[in-house]
């Protein structure tokens, strides 16, 4: 499997399927909405932390009170915020098959296909967020060793149609069958990954555009990963074994 190729095919799905972009754009919105009326929500609280703010009214019970009140808040936020994420990335993935197989892409197809699997890919979001989360808790590297192991769970689950426990099994053999290919490619989303970091550090500076900018690459960049990754499984479940991934 030659990565470079898949790069540049998948360059090319998105160039001629603009349309990819809407659901990882849509989410970043909605993700920032949410943030919005949940740090709204919590801006009463800080008089609970400040006696200048809150009067006589500031005691130790109610700082501990607004402290959980402010974690409960994070973690609605943290899953809400992974719901939306990950049911972007599955319609990507969905409309970004039909792409690939030479299907009309719509976002009314790749929304229907979404809610088809709604249940499976929110117990797959559900569980790999504890999973990772619990193994990223334990010293980081058992996270990202996690992570990439499940890679290619959401794949499975909008393309095969497998449910969540399907899906983490099917993830787990593609990896294995193809170490080194998939270890590979993991760097290359790293790669990848640090390199739109830096992007996003340097648009974000440019005046009034900065904002806006950076949520149009952050969602291009998104939905390229997704076709990549979608690209990557593909070959490989159909490849018995590869002995490695020429670049």
């Amino acid at each position: 499997m030659k990565i470079n190729e898949i790069l540049k095919d998948t360059l090319d799905i998105c160039r001629r399927n603009l349309i990819l972009f809407v659901p990882m754009l849509a989410a970043i919105l909605v993700v920032g909405l949410l943030t919005l009326i949940i740090a709204g929500s919590a801006v009463p609280l800080i008089g609970a932390f400040d006696p200048g703010l809150a009067g006589d009214g500031a005691t130790p019970e109610s700082a501990l009170a607004g402290t959980q009140a402010i974690i409960r808040g994070l973690m609605v936020l943290m899953i809400l915020s992974a719901l939306v994420i990950f049911f972007a990335h599955g319609m990507t993935l969905g409309m970004a098959n039909d792409a690939i197989q030479g299907r009309p892409v719509s976002l009314r197809d790749g929304w229907r296909d979404t809610l088809e699997r709604m249940v499976s890919l929110a117990i797959a979001v559900i569980l790999t967020g504890l999973l990772v989360g619990i193994g990223t808790a334990l010293f980081i590297l058992p996270g990202l060793i996690l992570g990439f192991f499940l890679m290619f769970t959401f794949a499975a689950i909008m393309v095969d149609g497998k449910d969540a426990l399907q899906a983490f099994r099917t993830s787990i053999r593609v990896v294995l069958s193809h170490f080194g290919t998939v270890f590979v490619l993991f760097l290359v989303m790293v790669a990848l990954g640090a390199l739109n970091w830096l992007v996003l550090r340097v648009v974000g500076r440019v005046p009034v555009a900065g904002p806006i900018l950076t949520i149009l690459i952050g969602a291009a960049f998104g939905a390229y990963l997704t076709v990549f990754l979608l690209q990557a499984y593909l070959i490989l479940r159909e490849t018995p074994s590869t002995p490695s991934a020429e670049a």
